[in-house]
């Protein structure tokens, strides 16, 4: 077959996966309509994966169910695999799903623009998901580790008293987080991750093994790659878990870039008021009201060309 119909099998396992799911919305039905109707390629891709979809239902109802609906589990990753194998998209479209934007197509938990989540890991502990995110949730007999493709995650770790200690991490592509008894937050970006500890200690240690490991504290924060780690002055707050963007002092053009998380489309902030500083708690879950309300704090104005356009500029 050629590229583009392995492309096509490939979103359409997505998008059988999705919908067999609980957390298919009725927009998400609309949106893989158009993406059917849009090609021939798309229309075939879907047959050949509802026809299979269709031999995986005649299986127990425990089978089908846990194929499709457990999305917490890693098991989903290596079912659509196995998908992907029933399907005859060959060794290079695998090759593929092990890398962006595959892994976070194949993520056990992400969340779209503007979503959060909180979940209870099996071992108690508490795990808050922030926008746009996507994480990997591998617990075994000797490790509890959270593997972060992309975004945000804040962890409160829960003590075990049984059955011996195994650590906590979480990874991402530049380096290991691991905890010793705490509350911490890490965040991965394009060059660099960040974690901010709030309780107990954090171990940090970069991809680059020969590198040395770092400990930092309660109220201690560090930007890592996978060769080096910088302590910094904690600046993150955890606020975001509750829904809520803290910010001190922060230049407006930074203030849009947090807030452009959470919301879809562009905000542009003209080069003129973009150093005004900002200072405040704003609800993240209600973009629209949050712009509505610069006005009255900075010398601004907002035009909005459409919904998915909005520009700063002086008042």
């Amino acid at each position: 077959m050629s590229a583009k119909p392995n492309e096509s099998l490939i979103a359409a396992s997505r998008w059988f996966s999705l919908l067999s799911s609980e957390e298919a919305k009725p927009e998400d039905f609309a949106a893989w309509q158009r993406w059917k109707d849009n090609s021939d390629e798309n229309r075939l891709a879907w047959q050949r994966v509802e026809d299979l979809g269709m031999r995986l239902a005649s299986l127990p109802p425990n089978i089908h169910a846990e194929t499709f609906a457990q999305v917490t589990s890693p098991n989903r990753r290596h079912i659509l695999k196995q998908m992907a194998v029933l399907l005859g998209v060959g060794t290079c479209t695998l090759l593929m799903v092990e890398r962006k934007p595959w892994q976070e197509i194949l993520a056990d938990q992400t969340t779209a623009t503007g979503d959060m989540r909180a979940l209870k890991l099996p071992d108690g502990s508490q795990i808050f998901i922030n926008t746009a995110s996507a994480i990997n949730i591998d617990f075994t007999s000797k490790q509890r580790s959270i593997k972060l493709i992309k975004g945000e995650i804040l962890i409160h770790t829960a003590q075990e008293l049984t059955n011996g200690y195994r650590p906590f991490s979480v990874t991402t592509k530049h380096g290991t987080a691991t905890a010793l008894g705490t509350k911490f937050n890490v965040r991965m970006f394009d060059y660099h991750s960040k974690a901010s500890v709030y309780e107990g200690a954090v171990r940090i240690n970069p991809a680059d093994k020969n590198q040395d490991s770092i400990t930092i504290q309660a109220g201690q924060s560090a930007i890592f790659d996978e060769n080096t780690y910088t302590p910094v002055e904690q600046e993150t707050s955890s606020a975001w878990a509750k829904g809520l963007l803290v910010v001190y002092s922060m230049p407006l053009n930074e203030f849009v870039a947090e807030l452009s998380r959470y919301r879809n489309g562009l905000i542009r902030c003209e080069p003129s008021v973009s150093q005004l500083l900002v200072s405040g708690s704003f609800y993240t879950n209600d973009t629209d009201a949050v712009l509505a309300r610069l006005p009255d704090i900075l010398p601004v104005k907002i035009q909005s060309r459409t919904r998915y356009w909005v520009t700063i500029s002086p008042a």
